[in-house]
């Protein structure tokens, strides 16, 4: 690809920024030592972190490119190549280094990871104010080229690669990719999981999905959202969203969260609910509007 073409590119990106979620996966993806290529830039093959020195400045240039080609959006979510990563050294490990360079999530797989120690929440964990959500296995292998739509609905993060949606024929790429559109809306909507706009929602609700305590009580239900306090602060500004099965001529009485519009149509079947920055408890209780 010559100068014009990356030129052409990045325009291209560009005028559909607004519907873009920029995310890091490397600046090589590989590593070279010696004239010998590894798979993984930032961890060895046994999940090792590489020379600290030496991934801030794979980073560094991987900004750099980016301001030369003038985004304005930063990655905020990292995804390591390989699979290859580390948890749980929270003064020398790579989640520090990430949390430096803006770097707020990163979604892998925790079964493939170094762990020096456990995940606090089993699929998800946090360390130096960066959030981790085992992202599982992708169903599709990375080089498949066309590729049919095939996802389990059963996990936050739908792992794909530019080539699963790029056909041979140029010409043909949209309709690979109107396949996979219409598959994930009627897949998600069949099994009432909710497509949201970006990662930073898609965690605080898998989070809120993990770890909050739902309980009847009182002709209505509680729900503990203790867990806000324990993860990075940001997760706990978004909304939470419930599905709310009831009798036609029933209301919400709503306390210790305001309920919010649902502007998209995504969001309609749900309840939304912004979270005051003390409340980490809420009572719902239904009532005949008769």
């Amino acid at each position: 690809m010559d100068s014009g073409q990356k030129i052409r590119a990045a325009e291209i990106i560009k005028n559909a920024e607004n519907h873009i979620e920029f995310g890091l996966h490397g600046l090589g993806h590989e590593f070279w030592d010696q004239g010998v290529m590894q798979r993984s830039e930032f961890h060895d093959a046994g999940c090792r972190m590489r020379d600290p020195d030496e991934i801030r400045n794979h980073l560094s240039f991987f900004f750099r490119i980016m301001d030369q080609y003038g985004f304005g959006s930063r990655p905020k979510t990292f995804i390591p190549p390989a699979l290859k990563h580390s948890f749980g050294d929270p003064h020398k490990g790579i989640q520090k280094i990430l949390a430096e360079f803006g770097i707020e999530s990163v979604t892998l797989l925790f079964s493939k990871a170094r762990l020096y120690s456990s995940p606090q929440a089993g699929k998800m964990a946090w360390e130096n104010n960066v959030l981790l959500v085992d992202r599982g296995e992708s169903e599709i292998p990375w080089n498949r080229v066309a590729a049919g739509p095939e996802f389990k609905f059963d996990r936050p993060v739908m792992a794909l690669h530019w080539a699963n949606l790029l056909h041979p024929d140029p010409g043909q790429n949209l309709s690979v990719i109107e396949k996979w559109a219409d598959y994930i809306k009627t897949g998600s909507a069949k099994r009432g999981m909710l497509l949201v706009q970006d990662s930073g929602a898609c965690f605080t609700q898998y989070g809120h999905y993990l770890m909050s305590e739902i309980k009847q009580a009182n002709g209505g239900f509680s729900i503990d959202l203790e867990w806000m306090d324990k993860v990075p602060p940001r997760l706990a500004k978004k909304p939470i969203y419930l599905k709310v099965d009831m009798p036609p001529g029933t209301g919400l009485d709503i306390y210790g969260a305001d309920p919010q519009p649902c502007l998209r149509p995504a969001e309609h079947p749900f309840l939304k609910l912004a979270v005051p920055d003390r409340s980490r408890h809420i009572f719902i209780k239904p009532r005949s509007l008769s």
